[in-house]
């Protein structure tokens, strides 16, 4: 991969994560999943979603 793809990769996903990390703390607020879960769920999530 060059250099500027993997600045785009990386750019894309950290958009990808941050959405998703607020729909997480929503939910969280909303009382829906525990509040102790969410880094956890964002973690796995973004495993998940980055696999090659």
């Amino acid at each position: 991969m060059t250099l500027t793809a993997l600045g785009v990769f990386v750019v894309l996903l950290a958009i990808i994560v941050s959405t998703q990390a607020i729909n997480l703390l929503g939910r969280a607020a909303e009382g829906q999943i525990a509040n102790e879960a969410v880094t956890a769920l964002i973690g796995f999530w973004t495993l998940g979603f980055s696999r090659f």
